[in-house]
């Protein structure tokens, strides 16, 4: 899986280090949620893209991630990452 950083202004040294660290902790947590729904595709989550925007504090699956897969993932994911949002929110549409 690979992370986009979304920021709003030129990462500094701070910056970086706190992507950085959260990136890990994404990571580990992501796995966590992808393993335990969805082993029988683990191949294709080396393939998973995600925005994480640090202005809105979202996390979002990358349009850039396979179709099928986001497709799949997507409603438990963002129930799951964005539980703030309203479940209207959670479609591929509202998040091209």
């Amino acid at each position: 899986m690979r992370f986009n950083w979304i920021i709003s202004f030129d990462a500094n040294d701070e910056m970086k280090k706190l992507c950085l660290d959260m990136e890990y902790l994404l990571r580990e947590k992501i796995s966590r949620f992808l393993i335990g729904n969805w082993d029988h595709l683990m191949d294709d989550f080396n393939r998973l893209v995600f925005d994480v925007d640090m202005v809105t504090k979202e996390i979002k699956i990358s349009n850039q991630s396979p179709v099928f897969l986001k497709a799949v993932i997507e409603q438990d994911f963002y129930k799951e990452f964005n539980s703030n949002l309203p479940p209207d929110h959670v479609t591929v549409t509202d998040w091209s």
